[in-house]
């Protein structure tokens, strides 16, 4: 099934990467954590089911810069409030199943982000983990509103082409995995394809239950 809708804002949030709100047809329910397709291309959304509006946080790839990259992303730079949309019902397998380790890799965190506003909003986020890795500081979504929503101990912002104080340096290995790892928690993955099939790899070696690991399929 689709529905029309409408783009109501599209602003920056880093030097890559926008915010898009567009109005949220009638009948329109989903799970945090789903998404729906754009035009024919998947999008998470960030926002609340409760919510009036539909928000997406969307990594672009200006044409000048990725003259080999093609898709919906690059046509979002060229929008504008008004402009009409179609989506597709919600999917995804994505979902909050209990207490568990976020793993994200860039806009791999796209998915938790409304699970995360979920359980913040219930104050039921403590102890869950956060681990999530980025080329450099200024690639790092709402990093703020990550920081704000998690205690410093159980969140890991780690970057692998830069090293700045307060950051953990390099891509997400069996140690930083084991220093939030307890076999007894759920394990929620995303991220580009090697990575996942890297982290599930690592997760199930160090102990993981099968069913724990949840990640996009």
């Amino acid at each position: 099934m689709n529905f029309n809708s409408k783009i109501l804002l599209i602003e920056p949030v880093t030097h890559n990467v926008i915010r898009l709100i567009i109005s949220k047809p009638g009948n329109f329910d989903f799970l945090p954590g789903q998404a729906v397709e754009i035009e024919g291309h998947p999008f998470t959304m960030i926002s609340q089911p409760e919510d009036l509006v539909l928000e997406f946080i969307i990594k672009t790839y200006p044409p000048k810069l990725f003259p080999n990259h093609s898709g919906l992303t690059e046509s979002f730079l060229f929008k504008k409030p008004g402009d009409n949309l179609t989506l597709s019902s919600p999917f995804g397998t994505i979902n909050y199943q209990g207490k568990g380790v976020f793993i994200a890799g860039g806009a791999g965190i796209t998915p938790f982000l409304s699970i995360f506003k979920m359980l913040h909003k219930k104050d039921d986020l403590k102890d869950n983990k956060l681990i999530f890795s980025n080329k450099t500081k200024k690639d790092i979504i709402m990093e703020t509103e990550l920081r704000n929503f998690f205690d410093e101990s159980d969140l890991s912002l780690t970057l692998t082409k830069e090293k700045i104080n307060g950051y953990d340096f390099g891509r997400i290995n069996e140690g930083k995995i084991k220093k939030f790892f307890n076999p007894d928690m759920n394990f929620y993955v995303c991220g580009p394809k090697q990575m996942v099939a890297d982290i599930k790899s690592i997760i199930q070696k160090l102990g993981a239950k099968p069913n724990s690991i949840i990640f996009e399929k």
